[in-house]
Protein backbone atom coordinates (compact mmCIF):
# COMPACT_ATOMS: atom_id res chain seq x y z
CA UNK A 1 0.00 0.00 0.00
CA UNK A 2 1.54 3.28 -1.06
CA UNK A 3 0.87 6.94 -0.45
CA UNK A 4 -1.64 8.98 -2.46
CA UNK A 5 -0.71 10.01 -5.99
CA UNK A 6 -0.13 13.67 -5.07
CA UNK A 7 2.22 12.89 -2.18
CA UNK A 8 5.83 13.99 -2.62
CA UNK A 9 8.49 11.77 -1.12
CA UNK A 10 10.94 8.97 -1.86
CA UNK A 11 9.78 6.02 -3.97
CA UNK A 12 11.18 2.85 -5.53
CA UNK A 13 9.83 0.36 -8.03
CA UNK A 14 8.81 -3.31 -7.69
CA UNK A 15 7.92 -5.44 -10.74
CA UNK A 16 6.06 -8.70 -10.18
CA UNK A 17 5.76 -11.13 -13.10
CA UNK A 18 4.51 -14.71 -13.52
CA UNK A 19 8.02 -16.15 -13.61
CA UNK A 20 10.06 -13.63 -11.69
CA UNK A 21 9.98 -11.05 -8.97
CA UNK A 22 12.18 -8.00 -9.49
CA UNK A 23 12.71 -4.99 -7.28
CA UNK A 24 14.50 -1.90 -8.46
CA UNK A 25 16.23 -0.44 -5.44
CA UNK A 26 16.99 2.79 -7.25
CA UNK A 27 15.34 5.58 -5.29
CA UNK A 28 13.25 8.31 -6.91
CA UNK A 29 12.66 11.62 -5.12
CA UNK A 30 9.30 13.02 -6.18
CA UNK A 31 8.32 16.65 -5.65
CA UNK A 32 4.97 18.29 -6.25
CA UNK A 33 4.67 21.47 -8.34
CA UNK A 34 1.56 23.51 -7.55
CA UNK A 35 0.06 26.67 -9.03
CA UNK A 36 -2.35 29.10 -7.37
CA UNK A 37 -4.09 32.08 -8.94
CA UNK A 38 -5.86 34.87 -7.03
CA UNK A 39 -7.23 38.33 -7.80
CA UNK A 40 -6.35 41.59 -6.07
CA UNK A 41 -6.91 45.33 -6.44
CA UNK A 42 -3.94 47.70 -6.75
CA UNK A 43 -3.71 51.00 -4.83
CA UNK A 44 -4.87 52.87 -7.96
CA UNK A 45 -8.01 50.69 -8.15
CA UNK A 46 -6.95 48.55 -11.10
CA UNK A 47 -7.55 44.79 -11.05
CA UNK A 48 -4.50 42.55 -10.79
CA UNK A 49 -3.73 38.83 -10.70
CA UNK A 50 -1.45 37.07 -8.23
CA UNK A 51 0.18 33.93 -9.66
CA UNK A 52 2.07 31.55 -7.38
CA UNK A 53 4.30 28.59 -8.32
CA UNK A 54 5.37 26.45 -5.39
CA UNK A 55 7.35 23.24 -5.00
CA UNK A 56 6.72 20.69 -2.21
CA UNK A 57 8.74 19.78 -0.31
CA UNK A 58 10.20 23.29 -0.43
CA UNK A 59 13.62 23.31 -2.04
CA UNK A 60 15.90 25.90 -3.55
CA UNK A 61 14.75 26.82 -7.04
CA UNK A 62 17.66 27.31 -9.44
CA UNK A 63 15.47 29.75 -11.35
CA UNK A 64 11.86 30.74 -11.90
CA UNK A 65 10.99 32.40 -15.21
CA UNK A 66 7.64 34.00 -16.07
CA UNK A 67 6.68 34.06 -19.77
CA UNK A 68 3.70 35.15 -21.85
CA UNK A 69 3.99 33.47 -25.23
CA UNK A 70 7.71 33.44 -26.03
CA UNK A 71 8.50 36.76 -24.37
CA UNK A 72 8.17 38.59 -21.06
CA UNK A 73 4.79 39.11 -19.40
CA UNK A 74 2.97 42.26 -20.63
CA UNK A 75 1.64 45.00 -18.35
CA UNK A 76 2.90 46.13 -14.97
CA UNK A 77 4.54 43.12 -13.34
CA UNK A 78 6.47 42.47 -10.15
CA UNK A 79 8.04 39.14 -9.32
CA UNK A 80 9.04 37.73 -5.96
CA UNK A 81 11.14 34.66 -5.30
CA UNK A 82 11.70 32.64 -2.15
CA UNK A 83 12.71 29.17 -0.98
CA UNK A 84 10.42 26.81 -2.90
CA UNK A 85 8.11 29.45 -4.40
CA UNK A 86 7.85 32.22 -6.98
CA UNK A 87 5.10 34.86 -7.10
CA UNK A 88 4.09 37.20 -9.93
CA UNK A 89 1.83 40.24 -9.58
CA UNK A 90 0.31 41.15 -12.98
CA UNK A 91 -1.62 44.41 -13.40
CA UNK A 92 -2.97 46.01 -16.59
CA UNK A 93 -0.39 48.02 -18.51
CA UNK A 94 -0.33 51.77 -18.83
CA UNK A 95 -1.10 53.51 -22.10
CA UNK A 96 -3.74 52.45 -24.61
CA UNK A 97 -5.99 49.64 -23.35
CA UNK A 98 -5.51 46.15 -24.70
CA UNK A 99 -8.08 44.88 -27.23
CA UNK A 100 -11.36 43.91 -25.60
CA UNK A 101 -11.22 40.38 -26.96
CA UNK A 102 -12.24 37.47 -24.80
CA UNK A 103 -9.12 35.43 -25.56
CA UNK A 104 -7.42 34.52 -22.27
CA UNK A 105 -3.80 35.39 -21.63
CA UNK A 106 -1.59 32.36 -20.96
CA UNK A 107 1.26 33.00 -18.53
CA UNK A 108 3.78 30.29 -17.71
CA UNK A 109 6.01 29.84 -14.70
CA UNK A 110 9.08 27.73 -15.54
CA UNK A 111 10.94 26.25 -12.57
CA UNK A 112 13.29 24.05 -14.58
CA UNK A 113 13.93 23.51 -18.28
CA UNK A 114 11.00 21.12 -18.67
CA UNK A 115 8.67 21.70 -15.71
CA UNK A 116 6.25 24.50 -15.02
CA UNK A 117 2.72 25.73 -14.47
CA UNK A 118 0.48 27.52 -16.99
CA UNK A 119 -2.08 30.08 -15.86
CA UNK A 120 -5.02 31.37 -17.90
CA UNK A 121 -6.07 34.97 -17.20
CA UNK A 122 -9.52 36.10 -18.32
CA UNK A 123 -9.65 38.53 -21.25
CA UNK A 124 -10.70 41.31 -18.88
CA UNK A 125 -8.99 41.40 -15.50
CA UNK A 126 -11.96 43.41 -14.13
CA UNK A 127 -14.08 40.25 -14.15
CA UNK A 128 -11.74 38.51 -11.71
CA UNK A 129 -12.16 40.99 -8.83
CA UNK A 130 -14.20 39.77 -5.89
CA UNK A 131 -12.91 36.20 -6.06
CA UNK A 132 -9.84 36.75 -3.93
CA UNK A 133 -10.45 33.69 -1.75
CA UNK A 134 -11.18 31.12 -4.44
CA UNK A 135 -8.82 30.54 -7.36
CA UNK A 136 -9.99 32.45 -10.43
CA UNK A 137 -9.17 29.50 -12.70
CA UNK A 138 -7.35 26.23 -12.50
CA UNK A 139 -3.63 26.36 -13.32
CA UNK A 140 -2.22 23.56 -15.44
CA UNK A 141 0.94 21.74 -14.37
CA UNK A 142 3.07 20.09 -17.03
CA UNK A 143 6.30 18.23 -17.34
CA UNK A 144 8.21 17.00 -20.33
CA UNK A 145 9.89 18.36 -23.41
CA UNK A 146 9.18 22.03 -23.92
CA UNK A 147 7.58 22.77 -27.28
CA UNK A 148 8.22 26.01 -29.13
Amino acid sequence: RGPRRETPGRYWCAVLGQRYKYQNWRVYDVSLLKGSQLSARAADGSSCSLLLCSVFPARRLDFATWLEGKGPVRGRVQSFWSEGAALLLVCPGEGPPEPRGRRPRIIRCLVSQNKGVSFSLAGKLREQVGRAVAPSSSPTCWSGKQVG
